[in-house]
């Protein structure tokens, strides 16, 4: 007999589990995945080949390496990151230019496959579906950018990282009783006295090692991945775990990879060129910051850009430009440091400030980057596509996928449909192209006031333990269990058997996962 699910109260309807249960969103899975990749693909080597001229420049590096002997990366300089050559040739596997699109292409399609198969062990086929069928989606609105960067192998990196710290979410009430009763305000603090080793989509345990040693890796394809490692670092309980869970594994895969570059012949130098090639490029004007002085020219009748020859890049310029360069030079670092800030503060609520730092730090990089590349839309999506497989109770999680998928849209309309009209400053291209910087814009915004949220009632709760703790003597630590305290103890506590459950459950010295 097909084992079925039960729910408790009156009018509970039976639910199927198993092969009956899953068939229908294994099928919606299966059937957004394959067409949509099957799209993307198209677009990438279909007639035209629109958008494709990144995997192009891949295929060109790879190919001189092999005639010449010169990697970039190894024994030449490099725009990325030593480890974006990894993709690239894997990519060459086949050694011709003629496939090399086709099998980029492919390389990118398994990745999410694999991307597709953690999540659905993660948190399970009924949960991951819509949200995963809804990145693919983003990607396919995405256009060409959507698979033919760098950003589509380093993304998915980003989102298993995230994947793989599901379990810090709590089990339902009705399957695990919380241990202590608490008013829904400090929900955070009962998460915290959840066992380590709660199974929860699958996963024995939560897994920030391979977390950390993930998002490092991002960061040696390109550098804005990485950034995701400041709220996994804060979320994780006590000093001793922070060391051994985030920073050694970051630290020895950041090891790995010099080592295995030196080994190649590299140098430190050649390694570290990706920081120096574009410090003196201008504002390019597919850039947020570029906003003010685009328009700018726009009102007096000016030509909006200008084309760099040798980054192949188009930028804009005049007084507004510049002004944006020195802000980027030093809102970046500010809005990664209020973002870890924020983090630390509230790194009570587990799962939530990880996703939320992830969707800010990842944001504020596009906001107050002075490079606009139209892949950079990708960077906001894994901590909401998480969030969306987490069912997490945000208020905004579910409208800001929807303007995600809205902005990844008027990206892949801009670019490279209508690239050409918005140089030309045509206006419908210049409005959906501002549209789309405020949709960003707004997102980081929203993500920064739900972090700070976060952070004041983390501050709340630590202050109310800190009173707690203070006002329970020494002496009074060492009443017996058998002991029941008398009404005058309850009415010290403050709540209804508080000073028998603070003994049983003291407060932890540090913050621990959990959910506000």
């Amino acid at each position: 007999m097909e084992p079925v699910a039960t729910t408790t109260g009156a009018g509970a309807k039976r639910q199927p589990t198993g092969w009956r249960g899953n068939i229908y969103p294994a099928t919606v899975l299966a059937l957004v995945f394959i067409i949509t990749h099957i799209v993307m693909v198209y677009q990438a080597t279909g007639p035209g080949r629109s958008g494709s001229t990144d995997v192009a420049l891949y295929a060109w590096w790879v190919q001189q390496g092999q005639v010449t002997g010169g990697w970039i990366g190894i024994n030449a300089p490099f725009v990325y990151p030593v480890g974006a050559l990894v993709p690239m040739l894997i990519a060459a596997i086949f050694g011709t230019v003629g496939h090399y699109m086709a099998t980029w292409c492919w390389m990118v399609a398994a990745i999410n496959l694999a991307t597709t198969a953690i999540a659905v062990k993660a948190v399970g086929l009924a949960r991951a579906a819509i949200p995963m069928a809804g990145w693919f989606i983003f990607l396919t609105a995405l256009g060409p950018s959507g698979i033919t960067r760098l950003d589509a192998v380093m993304m998915p990196l980003v989102l298993i990282a995230l994947l793989l710290m599901a379990p810090m979410v709590p089990p339902p009430a009705s399957d695990s009783p919380p241990s202590r009763s608490v008013t829904p305000r400090h929900r955070g603090a009962a998460d915290q006295l959840k066992p380590p080793t709660v199974r929860s989509g699958g996963f024995r345990t939560t897994h920030p090692v391979w977390a950390s040693c993930l998002i490092t890796l991002s960061a040696w394809l390109k550098v804005a991945g990485g950034a995701s490692i400041i709220p996994l670092f804060c979320v994780i309980r006590g000093w001793r775990q922070r060391l051994l869970s985030v920073v050694l594994p970051a630290g020895l895969t950041c090891a790995a990879v010099i080592l295995i570059q030196r080994l190649a012949g590299g140098s430190w130098t050649v390694l570290t060129s990706f920081v120096r090639t574009e410090s003196d490029r201008g504002l390019q004007i597919e850039a947020v910051l570029a906003t003010p002085a685009v328009l700018a020219h726009l009102i007096r009748g000016e030509q909006i850009w200008q084309y760099n020859q040798a980054l192949g890049t188009s930028e804009t310029w005049g007084l507004g430009a510049e002004i944006a360069l020195h802000v980027s030079d030093w809102m970046m670092p500010l809005a990664v440091l209020a973002v870890g800030v924020l983090c630390w503060l509230a790194r009570r609520s587990g799962i939530d400030t990880l996703l939320l730092g992830t969707l800010a730090i990842l944001t504020g990089l596009i906001v107050f980057h002075k490079v606009g590349s139209p892949q950079f839309v990708a960077w906001c999506a894994p901590p909401v596509v998480v969030a969306w497989c987490l069912q997490r109770p945000g208020r905004l999680w579910f409208p800001t996928g929807l303007l995600l998928l809205v902005s990844a849209v008027f990206t892949g309309a801009l670019y490279p449909w209508g690239y050409m009209g918005f140089l030309g400053g045509e206006p419908f291209w210049i409005a959906l192209w501002v549209i789309r910087n405020l949709i960003t814009a707004g997102i980081f915004a929203w993500a920064m006031t739900e972090l700070f949220g976060l952070a004041r009632a983390g501050r709340r709760l630590a202050l109310a333990e800190a009173r707690s703790a203070a006002a329970i003597s020494p002496a009074e630590t060492a009443i017996s269990p058998a002991e029941e305290p008398s009404q005058a103890d309850l009415a010290e506590v403050g709540e209804p058997g508080g000073r028998h459950r603070a003994l049983e459950n003291p407060p932890p010295t540090d913050a621990g996962p959990g959910t506000a």
